[in-house]
């Protein structure tokens, strides 16, 4: 096999320099009146040298009609990389109380994330609660009302009202809390956050009737213990609201709408029965 291939590359080598003998040994460039002559290897070496030339600066100039592209997604890169260490490192100021760090770094963040024309609600609504945190009332609302606007452009809205919900909620805000959560509801009812957030807003009003009304839709959200003493400060307030109108008939309507296991709490017995000593019938208190 290896005489099959040295007697093939002397063929070879035999083919070439016949060929070479055929070829005239120099190389004339005639233009008009006028010529150069010069041999041909040199020619041949001036054209490799002249090919690689030409292929360089063409290669050169496609880069540089690239160029404003690539720089502009590098220089989009670079920002997405700031706009998620703002967002890492303002998550990680609020959670430690450095709340005008968190502030700060959140609202940087925001700001880049939408010159990017990415969502920028997670940024604001929690620049929002750094906002609140120190008490600074205008520039909360200014970042919710940033965190609203966002959402409305990306098509969303309901993670920057439950933010808005829940910094209500948490400055004793129960009635605008319940109306942004009311409409929330009708939008999404199986939604657990919100029906869980409109529940404290009821109870925050003491509004217990439609607290009471909201028990089914957090029933499947809830273990059996927190279920049943929500279900009882419901009963509790209840009772009180009716017993406050002194109507006996309806004390009685509301104790009997009641579930029987909560009929059956020794608190509640004690409630209803006070109640009902109060509202003068003491004889049906001792029935009990």
């Amino acid at each position: 096999m290896r005489i099959i291939l040295v007697l093939l590359i002397l063929c070879l080598c035999a083919f070439i320099g016949y060929a070479v003998n055929l070829i005239p040994l120099r190389v004339i460039f005639k233009a008009g009146s006028h010529y150069a002559e010069t041999s041909l290897i040199v020619w041949l070496l001036l054209s490799l040298v002249a090919s690689i030339i030409l292929y360089w600066v063409l290669k050169l100039l496609c880069c540089l009609w690239h160029s404003p592209q690539i720089l502009s997604r590098n220089s989009a890169v670079r920002r997405q990389h700031k706009a998620d260490r703002l967002l890492k490192s303002g998550m990680s100021a609020l959670l430690a109380g450095h709340y005008s760090r968190a502030e700060r770094d959140l609202d940087r963040g925001g700001k880049l994330a939408e010159s990017l024309g990415q969502d920028a609600v997670i940024y604001f609504e929690n620049a929002a609660i750094a906002a609140d945190r120190q008490n600074a009332k205008d520039r909360r609302d200014h970042y919710l009302l940033r965190a609203r606007q966002d959402a409305r452009t990306n098509q969303g809205g309901t993670l920057a009202r439950i933010t808005e919900a829940e910094i209500h909620i948490d400055n004793g805000n129960y009635e605008q809390a319940a109306k942004l959560l009311e409409k929330l509801h009708a939008e999404e009812p199986r939604n657990s956050k919100i029906a869980a957030l409109l529940s404290d807003a009821y109870s925050g009003q003491q509004n217990w009737a439609k607290a009471w009304e909201l028990l089914p839709a957090l029933r499947p959200h809830l273990n059996e213990a927190d279920f049943a003493a929500k279900q009882k400060t419901c009963a509790k307030g209840l009772l009180h609201d009716t017993a406050a109108r002194e109507s006996v008939a309806e004390l009685e309507a509301a104790w009997k709408h009641l579930p029987g296991e909560l009929r059956r709490d020794k608190d509640l017995v004690l409630q209803y029965a006070g109640a009902l000593v109060e509202n003068d019938h003491p004889e049906e208190a001792e029935k009990l």
